[in-house]
């Protein structure tokens, strides 16, 4: 027996029927099903892509169904309530992009599927792309996302990258900012500051996100920078054969660096957004700030995306117990290939539940030099 869950893409619901206009509703699942074995389907006409599943929408009805399969057991996603006898539950919530799942609704799937352990948070992303018929011409135009600085995207044929302005345009949710400089309010506090501690004259930072998020991110319009930020030539990875940027440099602020206690805080100035209008995505992590305190080291980052409000937080936990190479007899310091991974909270606030907490995002070099 194959129960069926009732989704409605209340993003797509939501928009009226435009004349001349056309629409999919792409839906990306997240950790919190994937991690559980659990595999994703297309019921036609909606069509299965890797790991997502794009639905033709026609006068505002999604056309067509997500089956959520483990084993021999698995669920089709058609619309917002799942029909127990002569009674409906709510099984999903959406807000902006994000699909979260009611208590109900994760009661029902780890039933229905067999779950070890009852899903929970952001189950996925749901984003409506609208392409507008051109009367003049006949063809189709894709409403464009709106963006700032460059972006930096695999050429056709593989074989580099090409950097192209982003194009401006409106987007079903509120847009990130062109280019965010401010540090946003709030969040952390940062380390208390050891009597010993000497000022900086100088500092740099070689910040290399996850590699397979920087692919997923080069399957939209890719990377940019902005504000003095700077990425490096694109290198080719394992993952894909294409070459794609996955370093990044910030502009030295300020900050401290104790040697006897071996702890310091340095500050930066830049933005680097992650682009992928056809997901609902420009993400930007700016203004970096590096804490290097034992295991209590992070990057406390400003963040905006769209549709988000702008926040300071955490974006990685950072280990120097386990870095490549570190430098702390004399200056300059340095903690060369820093491993980074995802705290507590920001896998569903910052990356719509795709990560949890521990998971690898890469690494942080840092050299910090003083008088």
């Amino acid at each position: 027996m194959i129960p069926r869950l009732l989704l409605c893409t209340a993003i797509a619901c939501a928009l009226p029927a435009t004349a001349g206009a056309a629409q999919t509703a792409t839906f990306t699942p997240a950790k919190a099903l994937t991690a559980q074995g659990v595999k994703l389907s297309a019921v036609s006409p909606a069509k299965a892509g890797g790991r997502r599943v794009v639905f033709p929408v026609v006068s505002a009805k999604r056309r067509g169904a997500v089956k959520l399969r483990k084993g021999t057991r698995s669920v089709t996603v058609t619309a917002a309530r799942w029909r127990v006898g002569k009674s409906t539950v709510s099984i999903f919530s959406v807000k902006t992009t994000k699909v979260t799942l009611t208590a109900a609704g994760a009661k029902a799937i780890k039933k229905a599927l067999r779950l070890r352990k009852t899903p929970s948070g952001t189950i996925g992303t749901l984003v409506v792309t609208t392409t507008a018929t051109t009367p003049s011409s006949g063809g189709s135009t894709t409403t464009p996302a709106s963006g700032g600085g460059t972006s930096t995207t695999p050429t056709s044929g593989g074989g580099g990258t090409t950097t192209t302005p982003p194009s401006g345009g409106g987007t079903t949710t509120p847009s990130a900012p062109a280019c965010q400089t401010a540090t946003a309010s709030g969040g952390p506090a940062a380390p208390a500051r050891p009597g010993t501690a000497i000022d900086l004259t100088a500092a740099s930072i070689t910040w290399h996100p996850r590699e397979s998020f920087i692919q997923y991110i080069n399957s939209g319009e890719g990377t940019s920078t902005c504000n003095g930020a700077t990425s490096d030539a694109p290198s080719v990875r394992p993952g894909t054969s294409v070459p794609l940027t996955y370093d990044f440099h910030y502009v030295f602020k300020d900050g401290w660096y104790d040697p006897i206690s071996q702890t310091g805080r340095v500050t930066f100035t830049g933005a680097v957004y992650f682009n992928y209008s056809g997901h609902g995505i420009r993400l930007g992590a700016v203004n970096p700030e590096i804490e290097i305190a034992g295991n209590a080291s992070r990057g406390v980052f400003t963040t905006t995306n769209t549709g988000e409000t702008t926040k300071r937080g955490v974006l990685e936990n950072l280990d120097p117990a386990h870095a490549a190479s570190t430098s702390t007899l004399a200056s300059p310091y340095t903690y060369t290939q820093v491993p980074g991974t995802i705290p507590a909270g920001a896998g569903d606030s910052t990356f719509a539940g795709y990560y949890t907490a521990g998971d690898d995002f890469g690494w942080v070099t840092v050299s910090m030099t003083t008088p």
